[in-house]
Parts: C-alpha cells; structure tokens; sequence
C-alpha cells in the first residue's frame, strides 16, 4: 500500500528515526528528483522501461563501498504520474550489500503485467553516494545485449549519431518538477540542418520516438549525420539503434573538447570498428588520430604524425579504423584510437565541441560506447 505524501510531511520527525528505506519513499513523495535527502546519496536515472509482450528491462546494481546501499526505484509513465494498477508495487525497495551486485527485472520488481505491454523510464535514489547501475533492455532473441549505463546527471544538451544504413530512436526523460522546452535538430554529415522540431516534455514525463517520426521531412539513416537536442531543463536520455539482427542502447551526451579515447577498436576480416565524432561547433574543427596497438605500439606513426581530418561545423566524421589510418580491409588491429579536437584557424579562441561515437560490428550484432 502506498503511503500519501501529506502523511510522509506531518511524520517527518518520526520518519527521520527510521530505516533509510522508509526516507526513500519520503524523497520520491517530495518530488526530490535531482537529488536525495542524505549527505553523500545520489539518483540514477535510467531514460526507458519496456515491460510485457516479450521485452522486459533488467537492472543491475553495483556497490563497489564497504556499506550496504538501500535502494528505492520508482517508475513513471510518458505524463510523468506514477505507473500504477493492480498488483503494482511503485515504488520498490532492494538492498545492495558492500562489494555485491543486485540484478532485478522490472516487470517482477513492479509486479507489472506481462500481457501488455508498459513503457516510461525509472529513477533509483540510494543513501550510497557510490552505487552504479546498468539498464539491459531484453528479448526472447536478445537476452544479453543493449546494455547502457544510467547516468547520475542532467544535461541542457544532448547529442547522437544517426548511423548509416541503421534507424535510430531516442528516449529523453525530463526528472525535474517542471515542463521542459525542447529542440531538437537533425544535421546530415556535411552539417546542413534537415529538420528541426520542438516539443514540451512534461514535469517528471518520458518521450521515446523514432527519428524519421520525430522530425518532418529528416534525414535518414541512409544518409548518416547526428541529432542535437538542447532544452531549459536538464534532460537524460539514451539512443536506440536497430537495423541488424537485435539492438543496442547507447547514452546520449553533450558535447565536450575531447580528448576523445576509444578504448576496443579492431580490425580484420571478421571484424571492424567504425568511429564517430559529431561537431556540435557552428564552425568547422580539425580531428587529430592516434592509434596503439595493444602492446603499446604506435600504430604507422600516428603518435608523431597524426592523421588530420577536418569536420564542418555541425558535420558528422564516421569512417572504419582502416580507413582513417590507410589498413588494408583485412589487416589484424586490436587498440587504442584517441582523437584530439582543435578549432579551425578563424575559430582559435572559441571552444571547439564534439560527442565520440564507437561502433563495433561482428556478425550481425552491433554494440555502441561513448568515447568521452
């Protein structure tokens, strides 16, 4: 049975003389959505739910602390009212112990229906300022992939590829106490806008929505470039990628000045790596690539000569690894790949901002990583 919010504010007093898990409830009552009510906790945010019908969404916590860590996950619908009906528990409670890892479904730790289907997105509060947590988004033939980590901030921009020949959906949660005001622009990889819309995302609300339905008129995947997304409230979201045999989630970032580190690139004829950087400068920057093998040895020079790539402002650079440092298609690679980001000579004193993509492709699976 939940408790009312109005009962949870006259028992404060009382309520502070109990257990961590009980103050839970009373900071998911009190819309404290960016924050908790202890010293030292945190909020995790994990931007989408899927439920019943065949998905269901796993969470997995990690305490790396030498103190349990008390746990309490509330979901919400797209309106941002809590998601309810019977047999429903919403909030939940776990405990994770010191050094332990806690793995939950979400359609059992909610009780919610497996004979429909229910979509939103989850916030986890905890009194341990060092929890982690990874959102898996599963089906019957893709039980252990599409796996992202829920982050712990809230940004005003955001950021995604939209990868050739694959189609992108985005899910964006707003978990503050207010509406959000939102854009967001799609650019082709030469950096020309083709398409932009604006939409209101509702206090504590969730939108979820493939591209090509998000924007009028966008590019497609067909011919890749990347999305930007700015908003007057700070957003979480991630990034949905289909278009092989399964899908992958990947976070969605602001831009930052790099260095940009991708940490498992590979080469050769089973396998490949095609790297990302997205300009979200309005001026065009110059990318600097390095690779090391995995002995530490440089790969052709490039940690003296590196390879320069210049990328319009608001354009997209996405290549193989061969490609970029002139492989042949099937020569053996297995490193290190670092890009450096320096404005172009009439922009030296702005600062130059990019996002670092990462996509490894073997079979017919596919797996993103931010490369921040």
């Amino acid at each position: 049975m939940s408790v009312p919010c109005h009962s949870i504010l006259h028992r404060l007093e009382d309520l502070l003389r109990r257990p961590a898990r009980m103050l839970a409830m009373a900071a998911v009552c009190m819309g404290l959505v960016a924050g908790s009510l202890w010293a030292g906790g945190r909020s995790l945010f994990f931007p989408h739910l899927i439920s019943g019908m065949g998905f269901e969404t796993r969470l997995v916590f990690d305490n790396p602390s030498n103190a349990a860590a008390e746990v309490t996950v509330t979901a919400r619908g797209d309106d941002g009212a809590l998601l309810g009906g019977g047999g429903i528990q919403n909030p939940a409670t776990l405990t994770v112990p010191p050094h332990g890892q806690v793995s939950a479904q979400a359609g059992k730790l909610f009780g919610l229906p497996s004979n429909s289907l229910v979509l939103g997105w989850m916030q986890a509060d905890s009194d341990n300022s060092q929890l982690t947590a990874v959102l898996y988004a599963l089906t019957a033939a893709q039980e252990s992939r599409g796996g992202v980590e829920a982050g712990a901030a809230l940004q005003n921009s955001l950021a995604g590829s939209i990868p050739l020949g694959l189609e992108s959906a985005i899910a964006l949660v707003n978990p503050n106490s207010q509406s959000a005001a939102v854009t967001l622009r799609l650019y082709d990889s030469t950096g020309q806008q083709r398409g932009q819309s604006s939409f209101t995302l509702p206090a504590q609300g969730h939108r979820a929505q493939f591209l090509n339905q998000a924007v009028a008129g966008s590019v497609s995947s067909a011919e890749g470039g990347h999305f930007e997304i700015t908003s007057d409230m700070g957003l979480a979201g991630l990034e949905v990628i289909t278009g092989l045999s399964g899908y992958t989630l990947a976070p969605l970032g602001g831009g930052s000045s790099g260095p940009f580190l991708f940490p498992r690139v590979v080469n050769g004829a089973a396998a490949s790596t095609t790297l990302l950087l997205e300009n979200t400068s309005d001026f065009a920057v110059t990318a600097s690539w390095r690779a090391w093998d995995s002995k530490g040895q440089a790969l052709k020079g490039s940690d003296l000569n590196p390879v320069t790539v210049a990328i319009p402002g608001h354009g997209t650079f996405a290549a193989t690894v061969s490609k970029i440092f002139g492989l042949a298609a099937a020569a053996a690679f297995q490193g290190t790949v670092q890009a450096d980001l320096t404005p172009t000579a009439g922009n030296a004193l702005e600062p130059a901002l990019a996002a670092g993509w990462s996509l490894f492709a073997e079979g017919s699976a596919v797996g993103s990583l931010a490369a921040q």
